[in-house]
């Protein structure tokens, strides 16, 4: 569903999603992304989302999951590897959004 460019159109579903993406905490996004393959798919998927055309919302809420998958260790560097691709190839919330994850993250921008 995050890479079906249509259905990520339907006002009910992206709302629904740019909610649970922005909300999701630690235990939910272990159950979310339960092995590193689904890592890996919902990591590229969420980036995709962040650099698309979708609504504001939900590409910032994209940001904010990539983000907090960084603060379980399993994940971080996959986090960071998309959010540093996102500060560098984005501008605007998106942009601002992944460069405070990366400090947040490192303790350093960059």
């Amino acid at each position: 569903m995050l890479t079906d460019r249509d259905s990520l159109k339907e006002v009910g579903l992206y709302e629904f999603l740019a909610h649970l993406l922005d909300t999701a905490d630690a235990e939910a996004i272990a159950q979310l992304i339960a092995s590193d393959e689904h890592a890996d798919a919902i990591i590229a998927a969420l980036t995709a989302i962040a650099t698309g055309t979708s609504w504001h919302y939900l590409r910032t809420s994209a940001v904010a999951f990539i983000g907090r998958c960084g603060q379980q260790e399993r994940w971080r560097e996959r986090a960071l590897v998309a959010l540093r691709s996102l500060a560098a190839t984005t501008d605007g919330d998106v942009r601002m959004s992944s460069e405070r994850f990366i400090v947040q993250l490192t303790g350093s921008a960059g």
